[in-house]
């Protein structure tokens, strides 16, 4: 985490002026080792390296790994918490902005509201024009741990400062960022979850049942035409038949978005902290509070 939030790193992260955020300046790797420096830059220039980051392709899945490691540390590591909140701050705004009068972030750079979903592609174009269909995103499951992250940096460092109890002023304000950190990431994370299971999950659940899911039968046409592979801004993609070898690249990313995917002991942490309800063997539904933070509350409906 340290080599990549120093600013004197060999390739650092950069600012791109004319669409406002961060970007990498990225690495060529020779038998595991980056040769190059800034400015030799070849996340710049080709669209293909680090899946696109620095053409703003993928940048929630990416940074939200930093973002939850931060968490981590922060929970663990109050000396390193302090020492980096401004830092991850900046991270946080380029993937989940709130505010539309912020000059350098745009609000909710890959987040559709309407639509509850992200579209992960950016500005990287498809020869010389853009994508046919339009944006798109395949991983759910790395959407809704990018913002899992930053609801859980948030609680992490909203504790770290008190509380918002503590006496001095500036731990007390830090304290209130944090609170409203945690509270966009639920807001996010929640979004994302429920569209992912819309989108996602079978839509027949007695086939799915009967197909003995992730054991038997998982090339079962019927099946395989219920479950959307990636959703595209004018198309939605279905695998046309899973076999084993083919599960988790083209449904996996998919399916661990939805309760089978949060029902793991490693995760516990987060789960238990904002979606205990897709622990429980009711399947969960988002409802608007008056606050406007979408929770999680059990519907009477079978997952």
């Amino acid at each position: 985490m340290d080599s990549y939030l120093d600013a004197e790193s060999p390739t650092p992260f950069l600012w791109d002026e004319l669409w406002g955020g961060i970007v990498h300046c990225g690495c060529n790797f020779e038998e595991d080792v980056c040769t190059n420096e800034y400015p030799n830059c070849p996340g710049l220039e080709d669209p293909g390296s680090n899946f696109g980051f620095s053409f703003f392709n993928d940048q929630h899945f990416h940074l939200g790994y930093f973002i939850h490691a931060a968490a981590v540390l922060t929970r663990n590591d109050p000396v390193w918490g302090r020492e980096n909140f401004d830092k991850i701050l900046v991270l946080i705004r380029n993937i989940a902005n709130v505010s539309g009068d912020d000059e350098y972030f745009p609000k909710y750079r890959h987040k559709d509201v309407y639509l509850g979903s992200s579209w992960a592609s950016g500005i990287a174009l498809l020869g010389e024009g853009p994508y046919p269909n339009g944006r798109n995103q395949e991983s759910s499951s790395e959407a809704i741990a990018a913002y899992e992250g930053i609801a859980l940096y948030g609680e992490a460092s909203y504790h770290l400062f008190g509380a918002g109890k503590g006496s001095s002023t500036a731990d007390n304000d830090k304290a209130e960022t944090s609170r409203a950190v945690r509270d966009t990431g639920r807001f996010l994370m929640t979004t994302e979850v429920r569209s992912a299971i819309q989108v996602s999950e079978p839509c027949d659940r007695k086939v799915a049942e009967k197909a003995k899911f992730l054991k038997t039968n998982l090339s079962q046409p019927r099946f395989a035409r219920r479950s959307t592979g990636t959703l595209e801004t004018q198309t939605a993609k279905f695998t046309p038949k899973i076999t084993r070898s083919r599960l988790l690249g083209c449904c996996g990313v998919r399916w661990l978005s939805t309760r089978r995917g949060l029902d793991l002991p490693h995760i516990r942490w987060s789960a238990s902290s904002f979606y205990p309800s897709l622990l429980s063997p009711k399947f969960a539904t988002a409802t608007s509070s008056g606050s406007g933070t979408a929770l999680l509350r059990n519907s009477t409906a079978r997952a």
